[in-house]
């Protein structure tokens, strides 16, 4: 069961978009489900932040293998309005909904075992703005290789960086959780980089650099 405490019902529904072409198309909206709820939390001590904590922490991307999903992403939208095509889809994520709870199970277990240092979902923005998030919020750096996540093959820098996949999580966890927690994920784990004790982000693919700051 689930406790939910309300929900969200529009009197008008109807919308104007554009196609991959930015032509333009009335239509109803989309059918969504809307709910707010809540958990009791039973040790508070346990609680895990977005923030990343220590220089030297492991920083990690667990859950669904990266795809070159981008439509209704932040980038997308942004590159829609330079090019003057105000909406553009693109691939929308659909990940099997049964892996995804399974990953949502195991981070509970990392959370309660004590094995997580700091946890952002990375949802609009993609993997760049979660870690750029972590980052600023701990006020630390990170040094991050896109090339050593788990994705499907042939991704551009762009979808590497920006991607909204679903049921990714990006985890700092201490090195001496690192062979706890890599056993814990099995196979939907990359190690993809290290925080720093500078207050800056570096991204790179291999030995390509795709950012500084």
């Amino acid at each position: 069961e689930v406790p939910v405490i309300s929900g969200k019902d529009s009197m008008y529904n109807q919308a104007t978009v554009y196609d991959k072409d930015g032509n333009k198309i009335e239509r109803g909206v989309f059918p969504m489900l809307f709910m707010t709820t809540f958990a009791k939390i039973d040790d508070i001590s346990k609680i895990v932040t977005v923030d990343v904590k220590q220089e030297g922490d492991l920083v990690y991307v667990v859950g669904s293998k990266t795809k070159a999903d981008m439509g209704g992403s932040e980038y997308n939208n942004m590159i829609s309005e330079k090019t003057g095509i105000e909406f553009n889809v693109g691939n929308v994520s659909s990940e099997n909904l049964k892996e995804v709870f399974e990953t949502y199970q195991k981070m509970n277990e990392a959370q309660t075992s004590g094995l997580l240092q700091s946890a952002q979902y990375i949802g609009d923005g993609g993997l760049a703005l979660a870690l750029k998030d972590a980052a600023m919020s701990g006020m630390k750096g990170v040094n991050a290789d896109f090339s050593r996540l788990h994705q499907e093959a042939g991704l551009t820098h762009d979808e590497l960086m920006y991607s909204v996949t679903e049921g990714r999580v990006l985890v700092t966890v201490k090195p001496e959780n690192k062979a706890s927690f890599e056993r814990m994920f099995s196979n939907k784990v990359s190690q993809i980089g290290v925080v720093t004790g500078k207050n800056n982000l570096t991204f790179s693919d291999g030995s390509k650099n795709l950012l500084e700051m």
